[in-house]
């Protein structure tokens, strides 16, 4: 591998772990199913152009969450506002003229056939363009570990393996300052991080493009992203269950807008 090559492996592979630490850390909101509008669908989301990733958080086989982390960096000279939507893995969708939840198409197919699948879903039904996806396991953090100082918050260490997993609660800014300051520390990204790269291909799944226009393009948006205000929400849901699980069927009002209204 070309040292132009490598270094935008690496680099690449940092911008996944900061844009993971910020989609993942920060608090998430719950919206009811009082709060969607019954009216038709406005399909505002086709107003944007955002920066739109796929986030797919996996232990081994088992799907533990898929989200859509979308950037407005268009629309601004400043910080600019993102937001990212978490849709339960529970959460049902046509698939190959079949209605399956996201998990099960995730268990179902191979990774790189249920990586596409599930990335085409999500932009048919949020009406968006997905620019690429990323699919982490949990165990890649077992590695961040080992090369970070751990993270505390009033004296309790953080398991990082944990974050995708990890209530909110008012302790999230403070673990996402330590990320963020030993991620841009000269001896972890010079020495650690080639290490880190060896063990991460194991772990990182993405169809990232390391290209120097993409690998500045990334970096400019990273900093401008305004991480004090970045919404999250959880797709809500009618409740029902498929085969005797729980499942839930997201509205379409839902769907088509939201993306629009979290991040304008």
């Amino acid at each position: 591998m070309k040292d132009y090559q490598r270094f935008g492996v690496i680099f690449a592979i940092i911008l996944i772990l900061v844009l993971c630490v910020v989609h993942n850390v920060l608090p998430r909101q719950t919206i009811s199913n009082a709060q969607i509008q019954e009216n038709p669908p406005e399909n505002l989301n086709t107003k944007t152009d955002n920066l739109n990733i796929l986030f797919l958080g996996v232990s081994r086989n088992d799907l533990l969450m898929a989200s859509v982390y979308s950037i407005n960096y268009k629309n601004s000279k400043g910080k600019v506002r993102s937001g990212a939507v978490f849709f339960p893995p529970f959460s049902l969708f046509s698939c190959n003229g079949k209605i399956m939840t996201l998990e099960e198409i995730y268990q179902e197919m191979d990774t790189a056939e249920a990586i596409t699948k599930i990335s085409k879903i999500l932009e048919n039904a949020l009406r968006i363009k997905i620019a690429y996806s990323v699919k982490i396991d949990k165990a890649i953090f077992r590695e961040v570990e080992k090369i970070f100082d751990p993270i505390t918050v009033n004296g309790e260490e953080i398991e990082l393996a944990n974050l995708f997993e990890m209530e909110a609660s008012p302790r999230d800014k403070v673990i996402l300052k330590q990320l963020m300051n030993q991620l841009t520390n000269p001896t972890i990204y010079f020495y650690h991080l080639p290490r880190l790269l060896i063990n991460a291909r194991h772990y990182v799944t993405t169809d990232f493009p390391v290209t120097p226009e993409n690998l500045w393009l990334h970096f400019k948006i990273v900093r401008r992203v305004d991480t004090s205000n970045i919404i999250k929400v959880i797709a809500p849901g009618e409740p029902c269950t498929r085969k005797g699980e729980r499942a839930q069927v997201i509205p379409e009002s839902f769907l088509r807008n939201i993306i629009y209204k979290i991040t304008t």
